[in-house]
C-alpha cells in the first residue's frame, strides 16, 4: 500500500476533538437509543445490545447526504424515515472544484442543535465500487494506521449477527446488512493532550447495484459504558463522540464499471474547543483518508487492489463449491429418505399382509421382465439342416424365442 504523507495538524484530529468534557446537548434531536428496546445478542461476550432507531438514523443520513438519499430511494425507500423537518438545510461551501477528485466540501453549523458542525465531503474515485475496503480503511487498525498517525487502537469488541438485526433494519428497507457490531477506538497521547476514546455501533449496508453505505453513531454513556474495555488501575480516557457518521459509495452514472462517487458525512463532538479550530483539522484528516482511498482503488499490477480482487474471486469460487456440495448433499439426503420411506412402506405391507411378500416378489419379476423387453432381440434363422442363415433384427411377439422362417419370408425381411 502506498503511504500517504499528511500534516501533524491532521493527525491530531481525535486528540483535539477529545480535549475537555463533551458539552453537546440534545436540545432539538431525539435520542437514537431507547432503553431495553431493539436489543440483539452479540456473537461474543454474551451481551444484549440496544440498537439505534434505524428510521431516525437513516432519516438523518438521507437529510444530510444526497448520495445516500439517491441510493436508498432507488432501492424503494421513498418514505420520510424520521420526524426531521424537510426544510432545506443551510449548507455553507468550504471548498468546490470540479477538476479535483475530492471536488466539494460543505458544512451545516450546529446540526440538530447538537453543537458541532456537520461536514460533508463529495468525491469521484477511479476504480471499482467496493464498499468493504473503504470500511476497512476506517475500522481496521492496520489500514487506519496508514493514514492516521494518531490512532492507537481500533477493535470490533462485540460483533452482531447481521441476520438478527434485519428485524429492526427491515427486510431490504435499507439494503442488505452485511456487517454490524460495536467498535472501540482510542488515540495516542500527544503534545500534552491525553488519549481519547470512542464507543460506536457501526454497520455496512450493501445494495444490488454495487452501492454500499457505511454508517455509525456513538453509544450512549448512561446505557452502554459497561461495554467499554477495562483499563485496570488507570483513569478512563476522555470520551469523544460521533453523533452521526455515514459514507456512501455508488457507481458513477457515466462510467459505473470504472468509477464511483463517494459522500462522507461526519458530526463529531469536539469537547469544548471552538469550531474555527477543529473544522480545519477535521478537513485535513478526511482529505488524508480520501488520498489513501484514491491510491488503493487506482490498483495496478502488484497492488493491494489486485490482491484483494484475486482473494475475492477465490472466495467466490470457494463459496460456489460449498454451495454445490451442499446442494448435492441435500439431493443425496432426499434420495436416502425416499429409499428409507419406500423400504418402510414395503416392510409395513409384508408385516400387515404376510401373504403379500410373494406378491411383491412377483411384481418385481414382472418389472424386470418388462425392462428386459426394451431391448430388440436378435433373431437367428436356421434352415432344416441346422445351418445358420443370415441374421435379421426384427420385432417379435411377447412369447419370444427363435423362429423358423422360410427363405422367401427371410428375403422379404432383409
Amino acid at each position: 500500500m502506498i503511504m500517504m504523507h499528511h500534516s501533524k495538524q491532521s493527525s491530531l484530529l481525535l486528540v483535539i476533538f477529545g480535549a475537555g468534557a463533551c458539552t453537546c446537548t440534545r436540545a432539538f434531536a431525539p435520542s437514537l437509543f431507547q432503553p431495553a428496546q431493539r436489543t440483539v445478542p452479540t456473537t461474543t461476550g454474551g451481551h444484549d445490545i440496544e440498537l439505534p432507531d434505524f428510521d431516525e438514523l437513516f432519516g438523518r443520513i438521507k437529510q444530510v447526504s444526497p448520495l445516500a438519499k439517491k441510493v436508498l430511494e432507488s432501492h424503494g425507500n421513498n418514505a420520510n424515515d424520521s420526524d426531521l423537518s424537510q426544510e432545506p438545510l443551510k449548507w455553507k461551501t468550504i471548498e468546490s472544484n470540479k477538476k479535483r477528485f475530492l471536488h466539494s466540501i460543505h458544512k451545516v453549523d450546529n446540526y440538530l442543535g447538537l453543537g458541532p458542525p456537520l461536514l460533508r465531503f463529495r468525491a469521484t474515485i477511479d476504480g471499482p465500487c467496493l464498499g468493504t475496503p473503504f470500511a476497512d480503511f476506517i475500522m481496521s487498525l492496520e489500514e487506519r494506521e496508514q493514514w492516521d498517525d494518531q490512532i492507537a487502537q481500533v477493535d470490533e469488541l462485540f460483533p452482531i449477527d447481521a441476520s438478527s438485526a434485519t428485524e429492526f433494519l427491515g427486510e431490504d428497507k435499507y439494503g442488505d446488512c452485511s456487517q454490524i457490531g460495536v467498535g472501540y477506538c482510542q488515540t495516542k497521547s500527544a503534545f500534552g493532550i491525553s488519549p481519547r476514546e470512542q464507543l460506536t455501533v457501526c454497520g455496512v449496508q450493501k445494495f444490488d447495484d454495487g452501492s454500499a453505505m457505511i454508517w455509525g453513531t456513538e453509544m450512549e454513556e448512561d446505557l452502554h459504558n459497561h461495554l467499554l474495555p477495562q483499563i485496570p488501575g488507570k483513569k478512563r480516557p476522555t470520551r469523544a463522540k460521533s453523533h452521526i457518521f455515514s459514507t456512501t459509495l455508488s457507481p458513477s452514472a457515466d462510467d459505473p464499471e470504472n468509477k464511483f462517487d463517494v459522500e462522507y458525512c461526519l458530526q463529531m463532538c469536539t469537547g469544548g474547543l471552538p469550531a474555527f479550530v477543529t473544522t480545519p483539522v477535521m478537513i485535513n484528516t478526511v482529505k488524508s483518508l480520501f488520498n489513501h482511498a484514491k491510491a488503493f482503488y487506482a490498483g495496478g499490477e502488484g497492488s493491494e487492489l489486485e490482491a484483494y480482487l484475486a482473494a475475492l474471486e477465490k472466495e467466490k469460487a470457494a463459496q460456489k463449491a460449498r454451495q454445490t456440495q451442499e446442494e448435492q448433499k441435500k439431493v443425496e439426503q432426499e434420495q436416502l429418505l425416499h429409499l428409507a420411506t419406500s423400504s418402510q412402506q414395503s416392510d409395513a405391507i409384508v408385516e400387515e399382509h404376510p401373504a403379500s411378500d410373494g406378491l411383491l416378489e412377483t411384481i418385481q419379476r414382472q418389472i424386470d421382465r418388462e425392462e428386459a423387453q426394451t431391448t430388440v432381440p436378435t433373431v437367428v434363422m436356421v434352415d432344416q439342416n441346422g445351418a445358420e442363415r443370415p441374421k435379421a433384427h426384427v420385432a417379435v411377439p411377447e412369447h419370444g424365442g427363435p423362429h423358423m422362417m422360410e427363405d422367401e419370408e427371410h428375403d422379404r425381411l432383409v
